[in-house]
């Protein structure tokens, strides 16, 4: 470890008592302009970082601050005395402090320590004066007690290996020992450090410290030593200081060499001397000028993450704060409004008057006190503000040697302090404290406050997505659950996970993009969503609400959206009874003319036939889907699909015999059932559903029927889209080229 040259011996009276000459200051005039900016900053930047610069032995400001192989700092006078504070025999020795060097209480720690009671580190014996002003020895000789094989760093508390040179091994922490000297040189108001040249007693304020003479000067002394075109004109000065700091660090195992080399093994400056041999030998080494830009770099680095986490951690303890000011005004407002309620209910509610009160005061205490907890924990983030003040400190040392001792431990900290988690963000709305008066009377004596509803439960079964739309349905609250008045939809669009359209559980939570609906229909239990994707596999969950929160929600579904199919309507056969509109979406069936007989009388038998006609698409895989609206006065109405072959050739029969039969039965049309696949609708009513339910478009919206066909599989299925339920199963033979069957026997009109 290295150690430092000592700078020249004082000769003044003042100076003589002194053991060990506290330093500060740098050889590079970058870093002296450092000092000046630096020392006249304000005392309350350096608040922040008080813990930082206090000793965690003595809890005293640091002096002679030394760097503890954990990177930690320490007082030397208190790593002496811990480490020789077990043995009996520890030699008395002289002071380690002067007048001036004497350790100084931050404002803090000195309201939390008595002044009559020392620790037990303040009558611990000093080690003996040394004459070089750099290095930190301990006690040695015949009758000098041996010291701990381990080192139990007061920080951390773990133990640490000194090495065989002990504390003499062990870095002095120049730039805390710098940072330091300014704090307390703000304390002091900037004005205690007296002038060593003036003849006057007693003397004036020193304004300036000279670096090369080793003393502070006041203005006139200082243009007296320092005469105009001398040598001593050209030394370099900081502000008033009472410490130095040596100019050059030496390397610990080569006592006269200064450092010049970054060993990246051991984190620490080393001469060129060490990569040589010794212990570094068949290290990494960089140059001093590489490490500092490296180290610098990733401490400035993660000091943007610290400053960013900071702001964070303000900004949760602002929204602690208002929740709890939020609560405490809630609070009141509560307990008010219970009061009223329960006096306006008389000598019935007089005997739960005393019970909710006291449940309103646990539930705003609970929240009180989690919103304290929170509170305090924002507090404890809010440390970091001084380790902050602390790094930016350090990084205003252009001393890399001196840097780099001081920097290496640091990051590890800020790296710590990176990771620390937030705050946990309280949700501060707790259980509900709304009173719901507008019960009967016989039911005041159950009289409790409204809880947020029940778990919804997804109806499954009853769901169908097609083409940009899907109808989410849930079943009913039980009646166990608090009233909803409003029901919560969420949907999102997720991968797909394969299948067709039907409905799998999902355990994933809503991302930030989700789509939120809210439906105050709570009594259909049904919420239509529009305008999604074709063919997407999208999620979706719901929740009911009340005047007392949300309640949970429900499990997560999933469903993919069918393509709708797309087809115009042919009309490739002779059927003056139909007629296809413009844009071949719509068919209209006609009663034609009464017939003549041949002996001109009129024939009044009616013949109505089934016409079909069929759409422009062939299905031959996939899945697919439509929907069709069949008129509410339409006579009959055939919907489905059929086999393209079978259904040309039999429509192409029919029409050449053109036998009249008076039948309205499809099968006698296609003489095949398997060919084709239909549901029919009669006078408006679908098959297959109760008449009894009305639509809830009205009662002149007619029917309309969706068609899902699974060509792989040979299935088709209908629905009827006013109750989302599945009326109806077909089969199909799997691999035949399918196309969609339209038929209207007697007046009517379809489209879709």
């Amino acid at each position: 470890m290295p150690t430092f040259k000592s700078p020249p011996e004082r000769s003044n009276s003042d100076e003589s008592d002194r053991d060990i000459p506290s330093p500060t200051s740098s050889s590079e005039s970058s870093c002296s302009r450092s000092r000046k900016a630096s020392s006249s900053g304000d005392l309350s930047s350096f608040a922040n970082m008080e813990r930082e610069l206090q000793c965690p032995a003595c809890s005293e400001l640091f002096t002679q601050p030394l760097v503890l192989p954990c990177q930690h700092n320490i007082c030397h006078r208190c790593a002496k005395a811990i480490l020789y504070r077990d043995s009996p025999d520890t030699p008395a020795v002289g002071p380690l402090y002067s007048a001036v060097q004497s350790p100084m209480q931050s404002p803090r720690s000195a309201r939390q320590r008595k002044a009559s009671t020392p620790g037990p580190l303040q009558r611990v014996p000093s080690f003996r004066r040394r004459s070089s002003a750099s290095r930190i020895s301990t006690p040695t000789g015949p009758k000098s007690p041996p010291p701990l094989k381990e080192f139990p760093c007061p920080k951390c508390q773990e133990g640490v290996e000194l090495g065989p040179k002990g504390i003499n091994g062990l870095y002095r922490n120049f730039i805390l020992e710098t940072i330091v000297e300014r704090y307390k040189f703000q304390a002091r108001k900037a004005g205690a450090i007296p002038c060593q040249s003036c003849k006057s007693r007693p003397p004036a304020d020193a304004t300036k410290t000279c670096l090369d003479c080793q003393a502070s000067f006041c203005n006139e002394c200082f243009k007296t030593v320092h005469i105009w075109g001398t040598p001593k004109a050209q030394h370099e000065y900081v502000g008033p200081t009472s410490s130095f700091r040596p100019r050059a660090l030496l390397c610990v195992e080569h006592e006269t060499e200064k450092v010049s080399m970054y060993c990246v093994a051991c984190k620490r400056p080393v001469c060129h001397l060490c990569k040589l041999g010794g212990s570094h030998a068949n290290h990494k080494f960089h140059q001093m000028n590489t490490a500092y830009k490296n180290i610098e770099e990733k401490l400035r680095s993660s000091l943007r993450i610290l400053k960013d986490k900071q702001q964070k951690v303000e900004e949760q303890k602002r929204v602690v704060m208002e929740k709890r000011e939020n609560s405490k005004k809630a609070a009141i407002l509560v307990k008010d409004n219970i009061a009223k309620a329960i006096d306006s209910l008389h000598s019935i509610l007089d005997d739960r008057k005393s019970v909710l009160l006291e449940k309103a005061e646990k539930v705003m205490f609970a929240q009180e006190s989690d919103l304290d907890a929170a509170l305090a924990q924002s507090r404890e983030m809010m440390g970091i503000s001084g380790l902050i003040e602390y790094v930016e400190q350090v990084l205003k040392e252009n001393n890399h040697a001196c840097f780099l001792q001081t920097a290496t431990g640091l990051c590890k900290r800020v790296k710590e302090a990176t990771e620390m988690p937030l705050p946990v963000d309280l949700d501060a709305t707790g259980e509900s404290l709304t009173l719901d008066i507008t019960r009967e009377e016989e039911m005041l004596s159950q009289l409790d406050f409204l809880q947020a509803p029940n778990k919804v439960v997804l109806h499954t079964n009853a769901m169908v997505a097609q083409d940009g739309r899907v109808d989410v349905t849930w079943n009913p609250l039980p009646p166990t659950s608090s009233p909803a008045d409003s029901i919560h939809v969420q949907c999102w669009k997720m991968a797909a996970v394969g299948g067709d359209a039907e409905l799998h559980d999902g355990t994933s939570e809503a991302p930030t993009h989700a789509q939120t609906i809210r439906c105050v229909d709570v009594i259909t239990c049904r919420c239509e969503l529009s305008e999604l994707e074709s063919g997407a596999w999208y999620a979706f969950r719901v929740r009911a609400c009340n005047t007392a929160g949300p309640g949970p929600w429900s499990d997560i579904g999933t469903i993919r959206t069918s393509p709708d199919l797309h087809f115009d309507l042919e009309d490739n056969y002779d059927h003056d009874a139909l007629r296809i509109d413009i844009k071949g979406r719509a068919i209209t069936s006609v009663l034609l003319p009464a017939k003549l007989r041949p002996d001109n009388s009129v024939n009044h038998v009616v013949t109505m036939e089934t016409h079909y006609v069929t759409g422009d698409v062939k299905i031959t895989s996939g899945h697919h889907y439509w929907e069709v609206n069949v008129g509410r006065d339409s006579f009959l109405a055939v919907l489905g699909v059929a086999d393209e072959g079978a259904i040309q050739t039999e429509l192409r029969r029919q029409s050449d015999a053109d036998s009249g039969h008076d039948s309205c039965d499809e099968n006698d049309l296609l003489g095949v059932t398997s060919t084709m696949a239909t549901v029919t609708v009669t006078m408006g009513t679908l098959e297959g559903v109760d008449k009894s339910v009305k639509c809830r478009h009205g009662d002149d919206c007619g029917s309309r029927v969706g068609i899902f066909v699974d060509a792989d599989e040979g299935v088709v299925r209908f629905y009827d889209v006013m109750t989302r339920k599945m009326v109806k199963e077909c089969s199909v033979n799997a691999g035949k080229v399918l196309v969609p069957l339209i038929g209207l026997c007697g007046p009517g009109i379809v489209h879709y």
